[in-house]
């Protein structure tokens, strides 16, 4: 009975390890479930677009001081105190560069001075000051457009109120000549008061130049 009993429990225990051994292998062979990845997906959201201010530029207004009718003519100023002005407005910003035609009559030797003086009271009163800007053009070439800049590291040209361009003080040892060149004196007389020729106002030519003023950019 004894043994009997004995061969029971023996064959119990085995059958219990063999359910164990199987359990285990099953586990072996269940894959660890894992946390599902989240993919990041591009999701198109419409976004209204910035759109930048048109960049602010600078403003220039151009004051000729002829008007191109007809021929032109060569004014001399090779002699003693020949000279010729501008009186011209500045309104608002700067005066940043000017311009002129030049004859040498055809051998490019001799120079000619380009000034500005701040206008103060008439014209004899202004020449007799200091000028605020000065240049003395040295053997140009026939015909040169001779350019004055204004404008320095510091500031943007001659700050806005009223000038005197002036051109003068022409010199040529071999006596041929220098000078500029006129067509007809503006009726547009938008920026420009008046034009000088030897200290007098005239209205017979125009002086092949231009001034420029530059309003900037706010």
């Amino acid at each position: 009975m004894k043994t009997k009993l004995l061969a029971l429990c023996l064959a119990a225990v085995l059958s219990l390890g063999a359910l164990v051994s199987c359990g285990a292998e099953e586990a072996e062979t269940v894959p660890e479930e894992t946390a599902p990845v989240e993919t990041e997906t591009e999701t198109e959201t419409e976004t209204e677009k910035e759109t930048e201010a048109p960049k602010k530029r600078d403003k220039h207004q151009y004051i000729d001081m002829y008007v191109e009718e007809g021929d032109r003519t060569p004014i001399s100023l090779l002699t003693g105190g020949s000279s010729v002005g501008a009186r011209i407005v500045v309104a608002e910003g700067f005066l940043e560069e000017a311009s002129i035609h030049c004859p040498s009559w055809s051998d490019n030797v001799g120079s000619l001075t380009m000034k500005v003086f701040k206008w103060n009271t008439d014209y004899d009163t202004t020449v007799a000051g200091e000028p605020v800007f000065s240049q003395t053009y040295v053997d140009y070439q026939d015909n040169e457009e001779l350019y004055a800049e204004f404008f320095t590291d510091d500031s943007r040209g001659l700050e806005a109120g009223e000038y005197l361009w002036w051109l003068g003080d022409g010199v040529d040892a071999g006596g041929s000549g220098v000078g500029l060149w006129a067509y007809k004196c503006p009726t547009d007389m938008e920026g420009l008061v008046e034009l000088y020729h030897n200290g007098k106002v005239t209205t017979s030519n125009g002086w092949q130049g231009s001034l420029t003023i530059v309003i900037p950019a706010e």
